[in-house]
């Protein structure tokens, strides 16, 4: 996956997120810092490492909201930016 294309399905995911914060889920601002802290690094290649992997686990044990869709999504940028890391 090229840069260009991974650093728009973070903003997607921060995007959506920023969404769901709006409907009292305050927690999130941690996940969307951490996100937008991962989209810095990719900038300045200097990301190491996937930051953002669990997420998607962090979010259900905030609050525990199994079926959001979004989950899907922040699970498939995590395996986009393990195969980012790859190359």
């Amino acid at each position: 996956m090229d840069k260009e294309k991974l650093m728009s399905e973070i903003d997607k995911a921060i995007e959506w997120m920023e969404d769901e914060k709006k409907n009292n889920k305050n927690q999130l601002k941690v996940m969307i810092d951490l996100f937008k802290r991962t989209k810095e690094k990719i900038v300045k290649n200097e990301l190491l490492r996937n930051e953002i992997r669990g997420s998607a686990r962090m979010y259900v044990e905030m609050y525990s909201d199994y079926m959001n869709p979004m989950l899907n999504y922040l699970d498939y940028v995590e395996k986009n930016i393990d195969e980012f890391l790859k190359k």
